[in-house]
């Protein structure tokens, strides 16, 4: 452990007077040595509060300070201002409806096909699952 001191040098007659060097001892006492890594943090903590005056103030939350200053998002303030360059394109498919059958070439439909599925059939092993969407309404009681 180094424990640093500052100190003038009036007693040096090559200084000037108005200049500071620091002193740097080694701390080896066992007390020292034997403090964990936590104990520590703590001591200086609590050394650096005694050092400032603060070892009886609480800590006070961030208070709205009228000159200080906030953050800006620069990033949002120029995709207002100038755009973006590059043009959004917008997928050329139909909305999705469940009064028209899902294309041949749907992804998932395919799938269903090499499993064994055929139109018109319901779904699970022995095709009396649903053959229809889950049509939306209002339910009047939730059970």
């Amino acid at each position: 452990i180094l424990i640093v001191f500052l100190s003038d040098c009036s007693h040096a007659p090559e200084l000037d007077s108005d200049s500071y060097f620091l002193s740097v001892y080694e701390s080896n006492t066992t007390s020292q040595r034997n403090l964990n890594s936590e104990d520590k943090r703590k001591k200086l903590l609590r050394n650096l509060k005694k050092a400032y005056g603060l070892e009886k103030e609480a800590y006070e939350e961030d208070i709205d300070i009228p000159n200080k200053r906030k953050y800006r998002d620069r990033a949002d303030l120029r995709r207002i201002k100038v755009g973006s360059d590059v043009p959004v394109e917008l997928p050329d498919a139909p909305p999705a409806s469940v009064h028209r059958p899902i294309s041949s070439e749907n992804k998932g439909r395919k799938m269903l096909e090499k499993m064994g599925w055929k139109a018109g059939e319901g779904l699970g092993k022995e095709g009396s699952g649903l053959k229809e969407p889950v049509s939306m309404g209002n339910r009047s009681m939730v059970q």
